[in-house]
């Protein structure tokens, strides 16, 4: 970890931060925690409904085990119960996800103030849509599908820092044969890049399954090579942008695990770093009291974490990278 996130965490863990959720968000805890209890209340009351059909199902195969098989022969039956636990459970993660966008719509914008300059991305305006930018990256493999949960960006280090929570898959076959294919789940940090270049360059981990559909670039460097691979479209330029300095930098994020799911690209001017992951990012806990200062904690250990792969790399930094 660099000595920036070490300060910033530090100040998460201080008496500065209860300070500023004292005086920043200690007055929207109320609505929030009114919030919470009402969605939690229609989430307990679908899941007890939940219950019934559930009870049915169990049934039914408690006397198929016992040999009367009377029931399971009504295949209708057991279809309907499906379906109708499908859509019980359906409603239920609606009904958590529904809270958790309203809080994080009051929270979130205060909250990354902490952090840096930052601001949210309302969904609906034309800077949220970034799938046009993300279909045109080399970084990802083709994908069909496109959804976008969280979007904000911001100055950090002087630099313009735009950091995306995205979900893109490939649906392939119809029918009984249709199936979707996760190409990415994670986050996509964006970063105006300092060095110049005009081809497009990627650094991916040995284990990722990306696309690249580009030449393979040998930098001799046995133990980057061990965590990374690089593709260019321009061995020089891939050289150029890939200094010992950054290798080396890379190879520690590997070790310390920070880069464990970390993919990156140069491509449009931009440094383009995917962080692979299966978890909600930013979230906040319906089961967990408005008023839990940890819980914002949390979000913000979080936010530091992405933000100091930029310190580690040095992306502020002309000279060096």
């Amino acid at each position: 970890m660099t000595d920036d996130y070490r300060k910033i965490r530090k100040k998460i863990f201080s008496s500065e931060f209860n300070n500023f959720f004292n005086k920043k968000l200690s007055l929207y805890l109320g609505k929030i925690e009114k919030l919470r209890k009402q969605y939690l209340y229609s989430g307990c009351i679908l899941g007890i409904i939940a219950l019934i059909p559930s009870g049915f199902l169990l049934f039914i195969f408690f006397l198929n085990t016992s040999g009367d098989s009377s029931f399971i022969e009504n295949r209708n039956l057991i279809d309907f119960l499906l379906f109708v636990e499908v859509i019980l459970i359906g409603l239920i993660f609606y009904t958590v996800k529904t809270y958790k966008n309203k809080v994080k719509a009051i929270i979130l914008p205060r909250l990354l103030s902490f952090a840096g300059d930052f601001r949210i991305i309302e969904k609906g305006s034309p800077e949220y849509d970034i799938r046009n930018y993300v279909s045109s990256l080399g970084l990802f493999s083709s994908f069909n599908r496109y959804s976008c949960d969280d979007r904000f960006e911001g100055m950090y280090k002087n630099i313009k820092v735009s950091i995306s929570e995205i979900a893109l898959t490939k649906e392939t076959g119809s029918g009984k044969n249709r199936r979707n294919v996760i190409i990415f789940n994670g986050l996509l940090v964006k970063v105006p890049s300092l060095k110049k270049y005009k081809g497009a360059t990627y650094i991916k981990r040995n284990s990722t399954t990306l696309g690249f559909n580009r030449k393979k670039v040998n930098l001799e460097d046995p133990e980057f090579e061990k965590y990374y691979d690089v593709y260019s479209t321009d061995q020089v330029e891939a050289r150029y942008l890939i200094t010992t300095a950054f290798m080396n930098r890379m190879v520690e994020l590997a070790k310390k695990g920070i880069g464990e799911n970390i993919t990156l690209s140069f491509e449009h001017g931009n440094v383009n770093i995917a962080v692979s992951s299966s978890k909600d990012w930013f979230e906040v806990p319906i089961l967990k009291p408005a008023n839990d200062v940890n819980v914002y904690r949390a979000i913000l250990v979080e936010i530091i974490t992405i933000l100091s792969i930029i310190d580690s790399l040095r992306l502020d930094m002309k000279i060096g990278l």
